[in-house]
């Protein structure tokens, strides 16, 4: 059946350009921790790159499965795993698997995008500490004009690497 192999195509491509989405997650990482500042812009753009591959890929593997729902005469609202035992034997392994490895390929994006998020945080972090010490005057509790207590603007801090 040629929508079940499509379907299997487009959850291995979904797949494969999510791994790269992670991958390109974890050159950021590297390169933000080695401060390598120049190459940082490259590679957001590679990320947004791999963004719009991925979205291009999960649009595909959805319109695929609505089709072989379509196909299999089974309701839109139908999930995957009720779709699944439908399916003849022979095919059922390469859907499976293929499905695993799209579930794999998630959870890689899922780790990468926390660790990236872990690192900017604590780096955050950090530094509002260290500013808070070097900038007393910045302590306490600050109030609104209504009396209430506000947090103070945080004023951005431009650092230049390259002189």
């Amino acid at each position: 059946m040629q929508a079940i192999k499509n379907f299997i195509e487009d959850m291995q491509c979904e797949a494969e350009r999510l791994l790269a989405f992670a991958k390109a997650e974890e050159e950021i990482q590297v390169a933000v921790s080695e401060r390598r500042w120049e190459a940082l812009e490259t590679l957001i753009v590679k990320l947004r790159k791999q963004s719009e591959l991925v979205n291009e890929a999960e649009d595909r593997r959805f319109n695929s499965f609505e089709l072989l729902k379509a196909e299999l005469g089974l309701a839109a609202n139908i999930s995957f795993f009720r779709l699944l035992p439908l399916i003849p034997e022979a095919e059922r392994q390469g859907l499976s698997e293929s499905y695993r490895q799209l579930k794999v390929a998630v959870y890689a994006v899922k780790s990468a995008t926390l660790r990236l998020n872990y690192y900017f945080q604590s780096v955050s972090d950090t530094l509002q500490k260290i500013l808070q010490e070097l900038l007393p005057h910045r302590k306490g509790k600050l109030y609104a004009r209504n009396g209430k207590t506000t947090e103070p603007l945080v004023d951005n801090l431009i650092v230049n690497h390259s002189l």
